[in-house]
């Protein structure tokens, strides 16, 4: 007699099933191979077999390759959770956010680099929305000054910051402000491919910029049109259509 086959429970196929669903949807979404996913989402059942990654050790791992603070990383975290493959799932603007304790597969894949494509497909608008929606801490439709102090730290920390990348405006400005002294850093950084420059020169050039009490009177100064001592979203997109630099210091955060 020959050995019997077994195919599973009913519940185990539909479950299958499902993962495959989602991760043919995540590829499409991703623009990424589904085989890749695959050997991804293989990855991630390895280490976390229960099939979510918890809130600590989405904070941990990113603190460990590039740092910052777990504040910094917690608020990525609620935005990371936000993100979900189905439209109706997603919150509309200004809706509360939620606090949960894990991500799925999925969610952990759009918030983590492999979305790049994701993101350069988001259109502007979309992406300033979720800048100012990052920065409103206090979820009021506002930012205030301390509200940027607070994030302007969590910026300074991180090592990507270490090594700041400069647009020919903000070039033209610093050489201005040197006053033709023939500043070092600064000129190394006007040479490099991209124009860079580390924050420590910087702060020794302009050391304002890098002072976050300074840098977000600054910017609440910049961007308050009305000067009523808060930013609303209106006066926040339409300042980073003048600079989108400003923008893309949050690559970090989900789109």
């Amino acid at each position: 007699m020959g050995a019997a086959i077994f195919f599973g429970s009913t519940e185990q196929r539909r479950a299958d099933h499902e993962t495959t669903d989602m991760l043919k949807v995540l590829s499409k979404e991703l623009e990424m191979p589904l085989a890749d996913l695959e050997e991804l989402h293989y990855i991630f059942l390895a280490q976390h077999p229960d099939g979510v990654m918890p809130r600590q050790v989405f904070v941990s791992e990113n603190l460990a390759a590039h740092g910052g603070c777990e504040a910094l990383w917690d608020r990525v975290f609620d935005f990371a959770a936000m993100n979900s493959l189905d439209e109706d799932l997603r919150p509309v603007d200004g809706a509360h956010r939620s606090h949960p304790a894990q991500l799925n597969f999925s969610q952990v894949m759009l918030a983590s680099t492999q979305s790049q494509k994701r993101r350069e497909s988001a259109t502007f608008e979309r992406l300033v929305k979720r800048v100012f929606q990052f920065l409103d801490l206090h979820d009021d439709g506002f930012i205030d000054e301390g509200e940027l102090r607070v994030v302007v730290e969590w910026l300074y920390d991180l090592r990507e910051t270490q090594q700041l990348r400069l647009s020919p405006e903000v070039l033209q400005k610093f050489a201005a402000a040197d006053g033709g002294r023939g500043n070092a850093p600064l000129a190394a950084a006007a040479n490099a491919d991209p124009p860079t420059i580390t924050l420590p020169a910087l702060a020794e050039l302009y050391p304002p910029l890098v002072n976050p009490v300074e840098r977000a009177a600054q910017i609440v100064q910049w961007m308050d049109l009305d000067q009523d001592g808060v930013i609303c979203e209106t006066e926040f997109i339409e300042a980073c259509r003048g600079d989108q630099a400003f923008v893309e210091a949050f690559s970090f955060v989900p789109s």
